[in-house]
């Protein structure tokens, strides 16, 4: 009995397709949600690398309060301040309101002053 290529070509169908069971998509599911998992983390390391400030070179605080002598006396309680906040020096509450608060020059002098020995002795 001759075997016509139709059937032949029916029978070698199953063999020709791969059968998708249940465990196959399962694992493939789960290697591509692993794989996106690790490109992930990669991705976010380098993005936590690239965008962490860079620390800048710091001069010592002698050196940074020095540099402010050519400032107004507000201006460089001011600057002090923001030093100090760099330098995690809590400010006392008289020299915040000082900050904003009008006042003599003799009275901002002695809250400079202040400011100046607070940061040089920490």
């Amino acid at each position: 009995m001759p075997v016509s290529d139709d059937i032949v070509l029916n029978a070698l169908a199953d063999i020709r397709q791969p059968s998708l069971f249940g465990g196959a998509l399962w694992s493939e599911a789960l290697l591509a949600l692993g794989i996106g998992m690790v490109l992930a983390l990669a991705v976010a390391a380098i993005l936590r690398i690239a965008s962490e400030p860079r620390a800048a070179k710091q001069r010592p605080i002698g050196e940074r309060i020095a540099a402010l002598a050519d400032l107004s006396l507000s201006g460089r309680l001011a600057a002090l301040a923001r030093l100090a906040q760099e330098n995690g020096t809590p400010l006392p509450e008289d020299i915040r309101t000082a900050l904003y608060r009008p006042m003599p020059e003799s009275e901002l002098a002695g809250y400079v002053n202040r400011l100046e020995t607070d940061l040089l002795s920490r």
